[in-house]
């Protein structure tokens, strides 16, 4: 048996179908019911009220009601409760219309059994309890739903304010970055015209002090001849910082661009450290060098890396006491392929070791009382990092009580390719012999035809060598025709010519910036002119 009866509420206007409810009712096995009938809709409705009912038992047709009326009528009263309809007469449309009401099973009672009934009813009641449960379930859901609505609301009013917030702040920001690049540009801008201002009054006062000290206007007496180099340096020094100006801006502008070309890289710095040279003698400084002829080429700008090379020696020249010494060694560094290095080490003031980590950034001065702009190293390290190397400051250098060491790195490139064009077979093995002791790779031709067709199958050379008078094609038209090809044009090219020049060819190979060189040369001076055309310099015909 269980706990407790279930209690059945019939509503059936018909005595003997209660008494076949009932008997089935009492024969359906171990379960109890407690059943209350009601021939009545009325009266039923007033027993609801009482909440005394599991389950009801509904037939459609009584006296005072009919059909899905009386369903509803019920359903309306105890919406909870589990309904079992009961007809007389199999009707399929009915059925399913009442269970799409609400009606939980549609019994005919004709054919009712007990234990159909007994599971019709514990069915209709699990079935309601679930379809509560279902709808407690939902609703519990919507509350959950409508709670985290609510919430989600407030997050999106609170994130709304905190995104017009920070948009606001965005706003501010972006409009104060605005303004400083445009102080910042209009900055650039005033710095660079002063600057460009500044080169022309610039160059005339070291003109008129280079022909002062020479004795243009006279000798000087001792007094105003150590004025005028007091003027030399200051003028020196002031037209470092002035073209240190004008290079950041193109850094910072993106118009820095390199004018590379291959350069043997010992003859370049030997001529940089003896243009120098003087500046450290007048100081009272004794400058060395260490150079190995054999370090090969590099491929880089050359008048940005002199610069380079006389600001790194100017900085010794200026922080070395009278009496020191500043060296200058070029070299291989080991790796592979193996890099040039040029080290500049002198036995000066030094730079203090929490300084040395910042002397190669922008506008950094170590120490109050040191005069400069900031930029010399940094520009340097700018530099030699767009050629592909590297820079290292030593404060002391290794081995050392003091002074300072910059390391400055280079990639080492291969021998550059010289097409030399002469139809003079002595000439072309000259050529060779004296280029290639300088560690040139020569590539003779005997004419301009021959040449085009080397160029057609090896590519673009490093440098062209012509002789001005060779039959077919002489040496302007060739030129002509090199100047006119865009991947050509940029070739530096010198002229060889034994003989007299008419004006309109001087004039053409001037136009094109093509230096000439007479038949016979010297060998310094074949060297000479073609280092100064690789470094786009014009070198004037010997007159002899």
């Amino acid at each position: 048996m269980t706990s407790r009866p279930i209690k059945v509420m019939l509503v059936e206007d018909d005595e003997g179908d209660y008494v076949i409810v009932r008997d089935r009712l009492a024969s359906a096995g171990d379960q109890a019911f407690d059943l209350k009938w009601f021939d009545r809709l009325d009266p039923a409705l007033r027993y609801l009220a009482e909440g005394q009912v599991d389950v009801i038992l509904l037939d459609l047709s009584i006296a005072d009601t009919d059909g899905l009326e009386t369903f509803n009528l019920v359903r309306l009263r105890a919406p909870h409760l589990p309904i079992i309809m009961l007809t007389r007469v199999f009707d399929e449309a009915g059925s399913v219309r009442a269970v799409k009401e609400g009606a939980q099973d549609y019994l005919v009672k004709g054919e009712i059994r007990g234990d159909q009934l007994l599971r019709a009813i514990r069915y209709a009641i699990e079935r309601k309890r679930s379809q509560e449960t279902l709808v407690r379930y939902r609703e519990h859901l919507k509350e959950l739903v409508a709670e985290r609505t609510s919430e989600l609301e407030k997050v999106s009013r609170s994130l709304r304010r905190e995104v017009l917030e920070r948009k606001a702040a965005e706003d501010k920001l972006r409009d104060l970055v605005k303004r400083t690049e445009e102080d910042n540009e209009a900055r650039s801008r005033f710095v660079s015209n002063v600057s460009h201002e500044l080169q022309t009054p610039l160059a005339s006062m070291s003109y008129a002090i280079e022909n002062l000290s020479k004795g243009v206007v006279g000798p000087l007496p001792a007094r105003v001849k150590t004025y005028v180099d007091m003027l030399s340096e200051d003028v020196r020094r002031l037209t470092g910082t002035v073209n240190d100006i004008l290079d950041l801006g193109r850094i910072e502008a993106d118009r820095f661009a390199l004018s590379r070309t291959k350069l043997p890289f010992a003859r370049f710095v030997r001529q940089a450290v003896d243009s120098i040279r003087i500046q450290a003698e007048t100081r009272g400084l004794r400058l060395s060098t260490v150079i190995d002829e054999g370090v090969g080429f590099v491929d880089c700008d050359a008048q940005k890396m002199e610069r380079v090379i006389f600001n790194v020696i100017g900085n010794s020249i200026k922080y070395t006491p009278e009496g020191g010494t500043i060296e200058v060694f070029v070299g291989r560094e080991a790796g592979e392929p193996p890099d040039v290095v040029l080290d500049v080490t002198d036995d000066g003031i030094g730079i203090e070791p929490e300084h040395l980590p910042r002397v190669t950034e922008r506008y950094f001065r170590a120490g109050e009382q040191v005069a400069g702009s900031g930029l010399g190293l940094s520009l340097c390290k700018e530099v030699i990092e767009m050629h592909g190397g590297g820079i290292e400051v030593l404060s002391p250098p290794r081995g050392r009580e003091g002074g300072t060491r910059v390391r400055m790195r280079l990639p080492a490139v291969v021998s550059p390719r010289v097409l030399a064009v002469d139809d003079d077979a002595m000439v072309q093995a000259l050529l060779q012999a004296e280029l290639t002791e300088q560690g040139y790779d020569v590539i003779p031709c005997g004419s301009a035809v021959e040449a085009f067709e080397i160029i057609a199958r090896d590519g673009r050379p490093d440098m062209l060598i012509v002789d001005l008078l060779m039959p077919v094609l002489d040496g302007v038209e060739l030129i002509a025709k090199v100047k006119a090809d865009r991947e050509l044009r940029q070739v530096p090219t010198i002229v060889i010519t034994g003989q007299e020049m008419g004006q309109t060819r001087r004039e053409i190979l001037e136009g094109f910036g093509v230096p000439a060189l007479r038949k016979p040369w010297r060998r310094h001076e074949l060297i000479q002119c073609i280092e100064e055309a690789a470094m786009g310099k014009q070198y004037p015909p010997p007159t002899r």
